[in-house]
């Protein structure tokens, strides 16, 4: 008995040497496993090479650049458009009169500058008529009848165009009347008007709930 125990003896420790060195293996393995994934992933990083980021990058930066370029000349187109609005609303509050104040506008600087010109019987008449395409625009012709000297047409000529209304001569003729220094002068000429802004109607009043309105009984 006491051989047979002596012979069998010795197997555990070489069945623990073959798990050291497979647990080794397996160890040495797993490790090898993880330095291919690390490897792998130093020369593919998630997202692309290094030169693929800054690429990308590159693109971004000059997308932002040119975003921030259309932003700048949008804001001087909005800024143009702006300044011109403001421009042509001042234009024609200057030089666009309104249809009521024809008669104390324009008709009365045309006698105030015939008088300072020296023209005698002057007369004026004057059809508004709105611009084609527009429902606030219109234009004014004013016919400019009168007698004066050569020099009264000059001085008239000359107030009409130093003057703070838009006057655009259209036509203009002159007869020298007979045995006499003077002229007979017809003119013709334009300005511009915008109509009034309509009046706002008055609210109807409506009838409240158990409201009685008197009724008008004809006799």
């Amino acid at each position: 008995m006491p051989r047979n125990s002596r012979a069998t003896s010795p197997a555990p420790a070489k069945d623990t040497k073959l798990s050291i060195e497979q647990t080794s293996r397996v160890v040495l393995g797993a490790l090898l496993l993880l330095n291919l994934i690390g490897l792998w992933f130093v020369f593919h990083p998630p997202g692309g090479s290094a030169d693929a980021l800054q690429s990308v990058l590159s693109g971004l930066q000059t997308q932002l650049q040119q975003a921030k370029t259309r932003l700048e000349a949008s804001k001087l187109h909005v800024a143009s458009v702006e300044k011109g609005r403001a421009a042509s609303d001042e234009f024609l509050n200057r030089y666009f009169v309104t249809r009521r104040t024809v008669p104390t506008t324009l008709l009365r600087e045309l006698g105030e500058i015939a008088q300072r010109a020296g023209i005698k019987d002057h007369h004026d008449q004057y059809s508004p008529d709105l611009i084609e395409g527009s429902e606030t625009l219109g234009m004014i012709t004013i016919t400019s009848t009168f007698d004066g000297t050569y020099r009264n047409l000059l001085n008239f000529v000359r107030e009409i165009d130093r003057s703070e209304n838009l006057f655009i001569i259209d036509s203009l003729s002159a007869a020298p009347q007979a045995n006499s220094n003077l002229l007979s002068v017809a003119l013709k000429m334009e300005a511009f008007l915008r109509e009034d802004a309509a009046p706002k109607e008055a609210p109807v009043a409506e009838a409240k709930p158990n409201e009685t309105r008197p009724v008008e009984v004809q006799q």
